[in-house]
């Protein structure tokens, strides 16, 4: 690449153009060890992940109780208008 560049854009110029690209590819290629974990880190974020699992978990059985306490509410309600509705209608049918 230097050969082709030398003519046209003298010796400086070309050297300092192959000097940058091959820098610029170099550090493209380069591994970057900061972004890799060890087992030690993976331990811990197993451990975190666990700990937020079984909170999760238990936020949903706290969920389900609730459901099937308003289930058990609603059923109530719905049975007592039932029997409201049914007085009125006999009452009314007898009168």
């Amino acid at each position: 690449m230097f050969q082709l560049l030398k003519p046209k854009l003298g010796d400086r110029e070309a050297e300092a153009l192959v000097n940058f690209v091959d820098a610029k590819l170099n550090k493209r290629h380069e591994p970057d060890c900061t972004l890799l974990a060890t087992r030690e880190d993976l331990a811990k974020e197993t451990g975190k992940l666990s700990i937020k699992f079984a909170e999760t978990e238990a936020k949903i059985s706290e969920t389900e109780v609730k459901i099937a306490e308003t289930e058990a509410r609603l059923i109530r309600w719905m049975c007592a208008g039932f029997i409201t509705l049914m007085s009125a209608i006999i009452g009314l049918y007898f009168k």
